[in-house]
């Protein structure tokens, strides 16, 4: 993460690193749970598979995983090296060749669709409903929360 040197404590958490402790760039290991989603493709990233993380500042510093085959250099720093992962060496031979493979990829991978905010279909959606206000509400709703109550009412209604 650009500005920080960090590292991995005893406990699996990133830390600043001390002068003479080696220092982390992406940490990889079996996903424990299988709870925890990709943060490029937002699909749960199964128990027992191999998931990379990458430091992000939150409250400390957190892992935000990816599925291996989801993760690209998408930083403009220095290609990755296998000492800058923490963990690689627990894996099985072919998972850590797979692992140094992605992680040497500049370009996302074609089965993510890139989200662009210049597409026209970006932002398009269905104007909001708007919806009179329930009788026993004292005070006049305006317009934007009238959609609101719209939107609402159209959520109880899919569930």
């Amino acid at each position: 993460m650009k500005g920080y040197n960090l590292t991995i404590d005893s406990d699996g958490r990133w830390c600043l690193a001390a002068e003479h402790e080696p220092l982390y760039r992406l940490t990889v290991e079996y996903s424990k749970s299988g709870r925890a989603r990709c943060r490029k493709c937002s699909e749960l990233i199964p128990s027992k598979t191999v998931r990379i993380g990458k430091p992000i500042k939150w409250s400390g510093f957190i892992s935000s995983w990816t599925h291996i085959s989801c993760f690209w250099q998408d930083d403009k720093g220095p290609a990755y090296k296998k000492e800058d992962i923490h963990g690689i060496e627990k894996l099985k031979q072919n998972e850590q060749k797979e692992v140094l493979q992605q992680v040497a990829k500049t370009k996302p991978p074609s089965s993510l669709k890139m989200i662009t905010p210049d597409d026209p279909g970006f932002l398009k959606r269905e104007p909001l409903k708007r919806v009179k206000q329930p009788e026993n509400v004292q005070l006049q709703l305006l317009p934007f929360q009238e959609e609101g109550y719209g939107w609402m009412l159209s959520q109880e209604k899919n569930d």
